[in-house]
């Protein structure tokens, strides 16, 4: 091989990385076998893992972004109030044998419900409640000797849980009844509407 030549090797092998003599070989130019093949195979091996390592990247990403949903699915599950049961039964009597319109709202306070007129009630309950309606949870025809029920999930506001049932010819006040919130979670209520009145039984 030229001295040229050898010389632009030996600085090849140099600056890939430090010179160090074959065990098989002696003199200035045995330096150059292991660094240019080690420099080669290096090369080699970073041209083939460098793809791997990307795959192996996003596929440990998505591991960890998968299991970080799931954590957080879990603990927003585990946070949510469990809702309160409610049955509403009508006896054979109800409202002298007539169908009859049921209204349950959620309250922050039952001041104006249980004070407002019954014209104005069924004229427009909201207006009439103002500020103390949350929202009407279930609005609905009842007919006698039926029931229906249904799973209310409270508001954090709710202090109150309105039913108001419209009667014909309703006993005072009886058209319409609260219950606290306090404790409900998770539990049953029953209404019964009898033919002149509600009731309720948390």
């Amino acid at each position: 091989m030229p001295r040229t030549a050898r010389l632009r090797l030996v600085r090849l092998g140099a600056a890939i990385l430090p010179a160090r003599l074959h065990p098989g070989l002696s003199g200035a130019g045995s330096c150059l076998v292991e660094p240019v093949s080690r420099a080669v195979l290096d090369a080699r091996s970073s041209v083939m893992s460098s793809p791997l390592r990307s795959v192996m990247s996003r596929i440990v990403c998505r591991l960890v972004a998968g299991v970080l949903l799931l954590i957080v699915g879990i603990g927003c599950k585990s946070t949510e109030p469990a809702p309160l049961s409610m049955l509403v039964a009508g006896s054979a009597n109800m409202n002298l044998g007539n169908v009859a319109r049921v209204q349950v709202s959620q309250l922050k306070s039952d001041a104006r419900f249980m004070a407002v007129p019954l014209e104005s009630f069924w004229r427009d309950a909201a207006a009439a409640l103002q500020e103390d309606l949350i929202r009407v949870e279930q609005d609905f025809l009842l007919y006698p000797g039926t029931e229906r029920s249904f799973e209310i999930v409270l508001d954090d506001q709710a202090a109150y849980l309105g039913v108001a049932v419209d009667l014909r010819e309703p006993d005072g006040n009886q058209w319409r009844r609260v219950v606290r919130t306090d404790g409900l979670t998770g539990r049953r209520v029953r209404v019964t509407v009898g033919e002149n009145r509600v009731l309720i039984e948390p």
